[in-house]
């Protein structure tokens, strides 16, 4: 269906309904998501993504989605209750991998792919891990992953001076593993290593990757 018709129907639905309930606007988008970019690490002269059959991608919540989680809105955790937290991962479980973004990744998030930490006490780690599943190993380097998903700033109540960011703290945050679970790969180094969640893919943390 073309742009054009698209917004007849639109349209001429607004127009059925305005003696009803009138025509309501589409809803804000609250929850966005960052990306990595993945490339071949440097002297690495052997395709060290062959053989790949998930990439496990780990980033620290900095301190607007620390808070948020953990103070200002504990019901959207992936623990909270189901029809809110659990249901925004579960509708980002597929949106992380059919977003339309330029080189996106081919990939799915199976159930179970999230693992969301939230320890403010004691040995502190605030931290969103996700699995992904990709059919085309060959098909990663130079690619992006979306991560996510998380409040953008302007719903995530930030402090001043605060935005809404994800970090890639460690090589082992970013890794990859074969079939049976052994790891071939991770970050070598890794640069712009803040990635602001937003719905467009822009600024991407960038990882240079290396067989392990």
């Amino acid at each position: 269906m073309n742009a054009k018709l698209r917004g007849l129907l639109v349209i001429a639905g607004c127009m059925a309904s305005v003696l009803t309930l009138g025509c309501k606007e589409e809803e804000a988008e609250e929850f966005g998501f960052t990306c990595l970019q993945l490339s071949r690490g440097e002297g690495v002269d052997v395709d060290p993504f062959k053989g790949t059959y998930e990439m496990i991608v780990t980033l620290n919540y900095e301190p607007c989605l620390i808070n948020y989680y953990t103070k200002k809105h504990p019901e959207m955790r992936l623990d909270g209750p189901d029809d809110m937290g659990p249901a925004v991962f579960e509708e980002w479980r597929t949106r992380l991998c059919s977003e339309n973004v330029p080189m996106r990744v081919e990939c799915e998030i199976a159930e179970g792919g999230f693992q969301q930490t939230l320890m403010d006490t004691g040995l502190k780690a605030n931290k969103l891990a996700i699995t992904y599943r990709t059919p085309d190993p060959q098909g990663i380097a130079g690619r992006v992953v979306l991560w996510g998903p998380a409040p953008l700033t302007e719903y995530a109540e930030c402090a001043t001076g605060e935005s809404s960011f994800a970090k890639l703290s460690t090589v082992s945050g970013v890794v990859g593993r074969d079939k049976d679970g052994n790891v071939l790969w991770q970050a070598q180094s890794f640069r712009d290593e803040r990635g602001k969640i937003d719905s467009k893919g822009s600024g991407c943390i960038k990882a240079a990757i290396e067989p392990s």
